[in-house]
């Protein structure tokens, strides 16, 4: 590169001097997005015998209006000029072309669109792409199984309220159970062999109760009478009126306890008011000394156990959870992001937080 530029233009002209790399970036548009969605399917059918070109073309046209209109929504079209992603449209195009369900075509578009939002972090485009390569070959029970083991482990409820967040995972279970649970260990070997779990067969799984009580433990903390409800904050805040935290302990009758699922939660709800640090951590502290928050009540914990099991759909998952308890496995990446995939397919209400 020479240190000075110099050029000539005549009357009229407009000239832009350039010292480096040059990019015009004039967006995709629906129109330019389908014609690079054509041409990409038409390599992927040439690849399978001429007979099947109708029916293939017909499967991966299923997927491409998908991605397009979520792509379009999400305000992602640009996706399509980042060759990366282009590569993992291939593959998706692929699971659709060699697939026959509906539901496929959803997950791809899902997963795809999943890979848009997060183009460089690389290590959950691992999770999205090895999902993208198994979605035409994943058993639809194993599936089944997987997503609502993920949505127990990533999704709890963040409201005071029991009831209204045991009712919130009911409704969730309602939409991902979409039809039978699958018994014995078949199902983990299945998902093993695709690497969305990874079996361990020298320990089994929390309970149900075990890790509910871990989740909610605001839920069942011990709390205390109205009698012992502290009016202060304490401390050097011995003239600040105690938050308004404290709420009925729906579990414990004639107690009262804070109205957070978890220490986290409190903290979270303290600085989202733009409480100081010395206020934040007086709170805690005395949250935990006074209301037993962090602590389990067994009996509360028996409680919520009780009421858990009384709802159709939530107490379906934990007496399946329970049944299969001594079965131990991990997911994957890869299988997160396949359980998240069908998890969003299936929650029509829009219930499950999107990021």
């Amino acid at each position: 590169m020479t240190a000075e530029q110099s050029q000539k233009g005549g009357q009229g002209s407009k000239q832009v001097q350039i010292a480096g790399d040059y990019i015009v970036n004039v967006g995709i548009t629906e129109e330019r997005a389908q014609e690079i969605s054509i041409a990409t399917a038409r390599r992927v059918v040439e690849e399978f015998a001429v007979e099947s070109h109708q029916i293939l073309e017909a499967r991966v046209e299923e997927l491409d209006q998908r991605v397009i209109k979520n792509l379009s929504n999400a305000d992602a079209l640009d996706s399509f000029a980042d060759p990366a992603f282009i590569r993992s449209y291939r593959k998706a195009q692929e699971g659709a072309a060699s697939s026959e369900r509906p539901s496929d075509y959803d997950m791809l578009a899902a997963l795809l669109t999943d890979r848009a939002k997060n183009p460089r972090e690389r290590p959950r485009i691992v999770g999205i792409d090895g999902a993208i390569d198994i979605v035409d070959r994943v058993d639809a029970e194993a599936l089944r199984a997987l997503t609502v083991c993920n949505a127990v482990a990533q999704w709890t409820p963040t409201g005071s309220v029991v009831g209204q967040g045991l009712q919130l995972l009911d409704s969730i279970f309602a939409s991902l159970i979409d039809g039978p649970l699958p018994e014995g260990t078949d199902w983990l070997d299945h998902l093993d062999a695709l690497n969305a779990v990874r079996r361990n067969t020298l320990g089994g799984m929390k309970t149900m109760e075990q890790f509910y009580g871990e989740q909610l433990v605001g839920y069942i903390a011990p709390g205390v009478t109205a009698e012992a409800i502290p009016q202060f904050v304490g401390a050097e805040l011995a003239e600040e009126p105690w938050p308004v935290l404290v709420v009925p302990h729906e579990l414990k009758q004639g107690y009262f306890r804070t109205g957070v699922t978890s220490v986290v939660e409190l903290e979270k709800v303290l600085r989202a008011a733009g409480k100081p640090d010395a206020y934040v951590q007086t709170v805690m502290s005395r949250a935990a000394s006074e209301f037993g928050l962090g602590q389990q009540d067994d009996a509360a914990r028996a409680e919520l156990m009780t009421r858990i099991r009384a709802l159709s759909n939530f107490g379906l998952v934990a007496d399946w959870w329970d049944r299969n308890a001594e079965n131990g496995y991990y997911i994957t990446p890869i299988g997160r992001s396949l359980a998240r995939a069908n998890a969003f397919r299936l929650d029509t209400g829009n219930r499950l937080p999107r990021e």
